[in-house]
């Protein structure tokens, strides 16, 4: 599910498109080709926003098909505005995976949710964000 969790925006000098929702969604299992329907409709839900966060905290594997949504996540982004995608908290093989595909220049990583917020002075209460499962 997608949540917007904001707490104490920037000012207007912060972030030129501050006024913009902040995309947060949680994922949770494996994502494959067998789930690449769900994981599509999950991030086409993700607003037209600044910022997208995909917590990946609870994800234990991915395939390409994933990486080549969030690509698409990107790219949507890109169309009205920065497109900046943030991924938080990518396990160790998982990481492997985005720098193999030459993806780590294309998604900024961190370990929480806050940190991800934080530059913008958004503050988040993490125990909110929903969990996406199927």
């Amino acid at each position: 599910m997608v949540t917007t969790l904001l707490g104490n925006p920037p000012d207007m000098d912060a972030l030129p498109r501050s006024t913009n929702e902040v995309g947060i969604i949680a994922l949770q299992g494996a994502y494959d080709i067998a789930r690449r329907v769900g994981l599509l409709t999950e991030l086409h839900a993700i607003p037209t926003c600044d910022i997208a966060i995909i917590d990946m905290r609870e994800v234990t594997r991915l395939d390409a098909t994933a990486l080549t949504c969030f690509m698409q996540l990107r790219k949507r982004l890109r169309l009205s505005g920065p497109g900046i995608v943030r991924i938080v908290g990518l396990r160790p093989s998982l990481y492997r995976l985005f720098e193999m595909a030459n993806l780590r220049r294309n998604f900024e990583v961190f370990e929480t949710i806050s940190d991800a917020m934080g530059e913008y002075g958004y503050t988040v209460n993490e125990q909110q964000v929903n969990r996406c499962t199927s």
